[in-house]
């Protein structure tokens, strides 16, 4: 997920990367069946209407890298974390401070 402005570049990563197509073109046919779902979708943290609808009752894997570019977007995430997950959800989250 991201916001709608930079949904064409995620759409063209996943496709690139792990899409069915892009792991049958790379030789790792054997993947596919471990992939699960992928879907690439909007989510704005600022807007509880988006994320209070996504998933019920929960993710299974929740996967964040490098989303948090301002110290304010930490309260919104951590609000959308509790939103879409449970005890049994596994979630990572990673970023670096420069």
């Amino acid at each position: 997920t991201d916001v709608k402005d930079v949904l064409p570049l995620l759409q063209r990563n996943y496709e690139k990367n792990i899409s069915p197509a892009a792991l049958r073109a790379s030789g790792q046919e054997s993947h596919l069946c471990s992939c699960g779902r992928v879907t690439v979708a909007e989510l704005d943290w600022s807007q509880p209407e988006q994320y209070s609808s996504l998933c019920p009752p929960a993710f299974d894997y929740v996967l964040a890298a490098d989303c948090i570019y301002h110290e304010t977007l930490l309260r919104q995430l951590y609000r959308v974390m509790l939103a879409i997950t449970n005890e049994r959800s596994t979630s990572k989250l990673c970023w670096g401070w420069w």
